[in-house]
């Protein structure tokens, strides 16, 4: 992966942190946090995984990465505040992995069944053309 595209994608992985946190940060309360703090981390995953087949398609394809890269950012959010739950909730008659099973569901309902995804996948799409004219 080339360094600036790591350093970028991180940042807008803090940027889309940011964003999560105004949009779900009363829906998931204090354990938003775990998830915005991992966000640089899925940010700079998101765009090592996505970002180069992002350029290298045109058209609806490059739609398609776009919508899969705001996917699996989702996906790697919710883990991130399932862990954060799973750490907290942590101790005898606790049933592992729950928490993170209801962390990416509820992100993924957030993301897809509230609209937002006709605002969010757009955003994602930017966020992949910015990084192609910031990197170009």
């Amino acid at each position: 992966m080339r360094p600036p595209l790591l350093l970028w994608s991180a940042a807008a992985g803090a940027a889309w942190g940011g964003l999560a946190l105004l949009l779900g940060g009363k829906a998931f309360g204090a354990a938003i946090w775990s998830g915005v703090l991992a966000s640089p981390v899925i940010g700079a995953a998101t765009g090592h995984l996505i970002h180069p087949r992002f350029e290298g398609s045109a058209g609806v394809r490059r739609w398609l990465w776009a919508v899969g890269s705001l996917y699996l950012g989702a996906i790697l959010f919710g883990l991130a505040i399932g862990a954060g739950e799973e750490l907290a909730r942590g101790g005898p008659g606790h049933q592992a992995g729950a928490a993170l099973a209801e962390s990416v569901l509820a992100v993924l309902w957030g993301v897809t069944a509230t609209g937002f995804f006709l605002i969010l996948a757009p955003l994602a799409y930017a966020t992949h053309w910015l990084l192609e004219w910031r990197l170009g």
